[in-house]
């Protein structure tokens, strides 16, 4: 009877213990899971830990939801700055700043040709451990698909948590270097040496500046064969079935005629070429 009573009292410790620990460890997740929702400095003052592969995961989103609808280059590039997540069971929703960049050779250089800087809300699946799947995708500004009374309830979390959905130029120039960085290692990767350039501002001079013909001007810009050509005094590089052209606008002043040459970027032979008289 001793041993049954001795034996009762250590079980009845045991369980005790178990039961205090648990209630910690459920303590201590609730106090992480609020730290990641509760703190109230505004965007540019805070920084929100992102796992690489979550990371890699909005930049992929960034990239799918925008490439095809601005001016296409060789290469595309996205940011972002997050300004909050929250996790709800297996769906984690991300508050962004974003960017998303197109590139091309012009005139040498590796130019920012288009792209976007809108704010997004963007939402994961993670029911499959370790994965991340685009289930919502939207732009938090006046561009948006959704109607302005659906902007504000989806932004009415992130207020609740005290913070402001702004944004300064340091993040914007955060977000700006990333764009930067990876212009960079595409041109390692190509081996390619080549200033980046963030402006699409170029050095040659504007065709209009050179045709006084207005019609004319209009002409051309409207033929999808002159659209390939630089509309300035320069180059631009394209890549057709794997193999990279430069296509090239001079000005020949003499014979006030514009010269348009597609040339074999490896060769440099020219494969086509056509004038414009101006005057």
């Amino acid at each position: 009877m001793k041993i049954f009573l001795v034996w009762t009292f250590i079980m009845l410790i045991a369980i005790s213990f178990i039961s205090c620990g648990m209630q910690e460890a459920q303590e201590n997740k609730n106090k992480t899971a609020s730290k990641i929702t509760e703190n109230p400095k505004n965007f540019g003052e805070n920084t929100i830990p992102v796992p690489d592969h979550l990371d890699t995961a909005i930049k992929e989103a960034i990239i799918s939801k925008n490439k095809g609808n601005y001016l296409p280059g060789e290469f595309q590039s996205a940011g972002s700055k997050v300004i909050e997540i929250f996790t709800e069971e297996n769906m984690i929703s991300v508050y962004a700043l974003t960017e998303y960049a197109e590139f091309r050779f012009e005139d040498d250089e590796f130019v920012r040709i288009s792209g976007t800087n809108p704010k997004v809300l963007m939402r994961f699946d993670t029911s499959d451990e370790g994965k991340y799947k685009l289930i919502f995708y939207t732009r938090l500004d006046e561009f948006s698909d959704l109607p302005a009374e659906e902007i504000e309830q989806l932004l009415e979390p992130l207020k609740q948590t005290g913070k402001k959905y702004i944004y300064s130029q340091d993040d914007l120039k955060e977000v700006g270097l990333q764009i930067e960085k990876d212009a960079f290692a595409y041109l390692d990767k190509i081996e390619r040496q080549a200033e980046i350039n963030l402006t699409g501002e170029h050095k040659g001079e504007p065709l209009e500046n050179i045709i006084s013909d207005e019609n004319l001007l209009s002409d051309l810009s409207k033929d999808e064969e002159f659209q390939l050509y630089p509309d300035w005094i320069g180059n631009i590089e394209y890549i057709e079935n794997g193999v990279r052209y430069i296509c090239q606008t001079d000005f020949d002043k003499e014979l006030d005629t514009i010269i348009y040459t597609k040339k074999s970027y490896a060769t440099k032979e020219i494969l086509k070429e056509r004038k414009i008289k101006i005057k």
